[in-house]
């Protein structure tokens, strides 16, 4: 019995370490929302710590959530932001990683966010999580990707 306490012991170990991560910056639900100010937004947290863009990336690769059959309404665009941001949330709490509602020139459409910080900058990235396409909100899509609405 013992080498199945040491096992699991030896798993939870290793899990914790791989997705341990030295926040960049931590900062309040003030700056959270002056952040996001561009966008109507609900941010649920009195405080956040950002990781390096290579986290994110890294919490992407574990994104199995986009390998789900899309269906229309069942399991669409919503279904599949709101997934990988239950699951980032479980592994990393204090990410500031939200689920966004974009107006496309398609129709509506659901994306997930996060916001890096590297010197003295603040990053505000989209995360298609049906792709794990990752890209900036300030460098292009902005007329594609309109955001009404935010969590975070």
């Amino acid at each position: 019995m013992g080498w199945i306490s040491d096992a699991y012991s030896s798993i939870t170990t290793i899990w914790r370490s791989y997705w341990e991560y030295k926040p960049t910056i931590e900062f309040d639900y003030k700056i959270a929302k002056r952040i996001l100010s561009f966008c109507p937004n609900q941010v649920t947290d009195d405080a956040y710590k950002a990781a390096d863009f290579q986290y994110y990336e890294k919490l992407c690769g574990m994104n199995l959530w986009r390998l789900r059959k899309w269906v229309k309404d069942s399991h669409d665009c919503d279904n599949y932001a709101f997934e990988f941001f239950v699951t980032a949330k479980s592994i990393a709490p204090f990410l500031p990683l939200g689920v966004v509602f974009v107006s496309t020139p398609s129709g509506n459409h659901a994306l997930n966010f996060f916001i890096t910080y590297t010197g003295m900058t603040y990053t505000f990235w989209y995360l298609e999580p049906q792709t794990n396409e990752i890209f900036s909100y300030d460098i292009g899509m902005i007329k594609e990707y309109e955001p009404y609405f935010m969590v975070v």
